[in-house]
């Protein structure tokens, strides 16, 4: 009887455990892309998705970004950038390194996960899909980016 006793003591101390630490919350996902009639021929798309893993901890899943092109190549990529909100306070806009740099409408595409880890409270998270010249050469025309709507944090 007294082992029974420990034994519920202690499953009822671990659930207690597992419901103190905030489980990961997937936002919905997004799917983006820029406009063609840029500075480049083409345009960029992404799709994917924002895990919450706390206040100040996300993932954003990248399910796909490629570089889409109209006919021939355009020497322009397609990168995945994000933006989060601390407060009323935005951040500027931070790369990823998550991109189709393989060619125009090749058929390749890139994917993967991009872990984000603030000192502040995230309020919300929004993904930036960008067809530009390179990741440091992303000073294009506005037609160029494809912004996902705000992502909010479920845990702020």
């Amino acid at each position: 009887m007294r082992i029974a006793s420990v034994l519920a003591a202690g499953a009822l101390g671990l659930a207690g455990l597992t419901t103190a630490m905030p489980a990961a919350t997937a936002s919905p996902g997004f799917d983006i892309r820029s406009q063609n009639g840029g500075e480049f021929a083409g345009h960029a798309e992404a799709g994917g998705r924002i895990e919450w893993h706390g206040a100040k901890y996300f993932t954003i899943h990248v399910a796909r970004v490629a570089d889409i092109c109209l006919s021939g190549g355009d020497g322009a990529g397609a990168y995945v950038w994000y933006q989060y909100r601390i407060g009323n306070s935005f951040t500027e806009w931070r790369w990823t390194d998550i991109a189709d740099t393989t060619g125009c409408s090749d058929g390749k595409i890139d994917k993967g996960s991009y872990p984000i880890r603030s000192s502040q409270t995230v309020g919300a998270v929004r993904v930036i899909v960008r067809e530009c010249s390179g990741r440091e050469g992303c000073n294009t025309s506005p037609n160029d980016n494809g912004f996902s709507d705000w992502k909010w944090n479920p845990n702020r």
